[in-house]
């Protein structure tokens, strides 16, 4: 799984709580769900793809990630 891939689906019309949860599954809060909700409602796919990398670096997904 690539940022990438989330991004571009997100960016496709997906549901955010939907997409975060097929790839990464790991313990999201309601405010990282959020964070990249309002990059979608601006259309930043740059601000899109830093917010889910931004989660993916939490040290709570970083352990679940190892």
């Amino acid at each position: 799984m690539t940022v990438q891939i989330v991004v571009d689906e997100i960016m496709g019309g997906e549901r955010v709580e939907v997409t975060l949860a097929k790839y990464i599954g790991l313990s999201l809060t309601k405010k990282d769900v959020q964070i990249v909700k309002n990059a979608v409602k601006k259309k930043d796919e740059q601000q899109i793809y830093r917010a889910v990398q931004t989660i993916l670096q939490k040290p709570r997904n970083r352990k679940l990630l190892n």
